[in-house]
């Protein structure tokens, strides 16, 4: 489902087993520098979590994708592949210094999550797909959980 075009940026919602995933793709209309900064630009009034950068580590396109948001102090995480979400709701990501860390990763499960997605120009987009099933998946455990 469709749900509006801001930009250089397709949003799309997706409802997934009654989980609400808001995704917020960026295609090349533009170069996707601009497009996440666009998405920085309009991250409060989208009400976004964060913002997903897949790609690989060693490239310095990609890396210069995450250090957008991370200089205007968007939460933002760069990772290369699809494990890099756990299921114990952590993420294993590059920071901006280089540096490969394991953090927690989303902070309410009780909610939508709205995340940016971009990705490196040479990654496929199976890549960026695995991820986030990996997210989906990460929602949908937690929904069945009971405490």
């Amino acid at each position: 489902m469709f749900d509006y075009y801001l930009g250089t940026a397709l949003i799309i919602s997706f409802y997934y087993l009654g989980t609400a995933l808001i995704i917020f793709f960026y295609y090349i209309l533009q170069t996707r520098q601009d497009a996440v900064q666009e998405l920085v630009e309009n991250s409060e009034k989208l009400g976004l979590d964060f913002i997903l950068v897949v790609g690989g580590w060693d490239s310095s396109n990609t890396a210069h994708l995450l250090e957008i948001p991370q200089k205007a102090g968007i939460r933002s995480f760069h990772i290369n592949r699809a494990d890099c979400v756990k299921a114990d709701n952590t993420i294993t990501h590059r920071n901006m210094a280089g540096d490969i860390i394991t953090e927690p990763f989303i902070t309410d499960m009780g909610k939508d999550v709205v995340m940016g997605v971009t990705s490196g120009a040479s990654t496929p987009d199976a890549s960026v797909q695995e991820a986030l099933s990996s997210i989906f998946m990460l929602k949908k455990l937690s929904s069945s959980v009971v405490v």
